[in-house]
């Protein structure tokens, strides 16, 4: 495939704030040494004007904030998360979400976003950033984060294996879920009896996205 290159007229950036006009010439300058770093870039006045990217920037500092912070940030971003592109969502925004799984108090309300956000990994992305911060809420989960968990069973199809390289083992047989073999060898992961219909859910090493 040939490589084309688009110049855009002047017209294209009549709109816009005169005093971000030099940040945007800078972005878009053929000679790289004239281009701004990421430093520069998140110092200009261009983040300061949109709401996504000062989001974007709040994740850096979202553990130094109490839980009704988080939980109104969470509000926020739940209305513009849509908007930004798949590879912010996994590399920028995913992980200060994992990271506030350990907030039982918030758990509930992060939870939802994680799951929906880790459907867009690959199958290493998910078992290496995004799994070892859901085990430790398999392990204690119960109520209505359970269910939650149970409406994505597709995705967080995993291995014994994988529960034990994270440290679970020893605590596999404390509390649901527990772990059987079935017939043809894959652990299982039986849904406490606090549920009205009892379900097994089988959990393989394949990964659906």
């Amino acid at each position: 495939m040939k490589n084309t290159l688009t110049y855009l007229s002047s017209d294209a950036f009549s709109s816009m704030l005169s005093e971000l006009v030099p940040d945007l010439q800078g972005m878009f300058s053929l000679n790289d040494s004239f281009r701004p770093t990421v430093m520069d870039f998140t110092g200009s006045q261009f983040p300061r004007n949109d709401t996504r990217l000062r989001a974007l920037c709040f994740l850096d500092y979202l553990h130094e904030r109490g839980n009704i912070q988080k939980s109104e940030f969470l509000k926020a971003l739940s209305d513009m998360w849509k908007d930004l592109d798949s590879r912010v969502l996994r590399y920028k925004v995913l992980q200060p979400l994992c990271a506030e799984l350990k907030n039982v108090v918030i758990q509930p309300m992060f939870l939802p976003m994680v799951l929906t956000i880790a459907k867009s990994q690959d199958k290493n992305d998910f078992e290496q950033s995004t799994l070892p911060a859901l085990v430790p809420v398999l392990n204690t989960t119960s109520g209505d984060t359970m269910l939650l968990l149970l409406k994505h069973a597709e995705l967080i199809k995993i291995t014994q294996e994988h529960l034990i390289s994270h440290g679970t083992e020893s605590r596999a047989d404390e509390r649901a879920p527990e772990f059987e073999t079935t017939e043809e060898e894959h652990p299982e992961v039986r849904i406490p009896h606090y549920l009205s219909n009892p379900v097994n859910l089988v959990v393989t090493g394949e990964f659906l996205s």
